[in-house]
């Protein structure tokens, strides 16, 4: 192989890498939005959980106290 052959492989080999790290740059970036897209979906999830667990509570309090009277 000369010198020039070699360049050129070594260029194409080189395009080929820096194609491949865009890609997986992008990919990435695609499942880093996605990370945060479910830690706001968790976020809410445990608000609303918690929301409901205080509604049963004072749900469970009210029948108690209807019982008790």
């Amino acid at each position: 192989m000369t010198d020039n052959e070699r360049l050129l492989w070594l260029r194409d080999l080189n395009d080929g890498l820096s194609r491949a790290n865009d890609r997986l740059f992008k990919m990435l970036c695609h499942k880093e939005r996605e990370c945060v897209e479910l830690r706001e979906a968790n976020a809410n999830i445990r608000l609303e959980r918690d929301v409901t667990d205080g509604l049963l509570g004072v749900a469970m309090d009210e029948l108690l106290s209807r019982r008790s009277a």
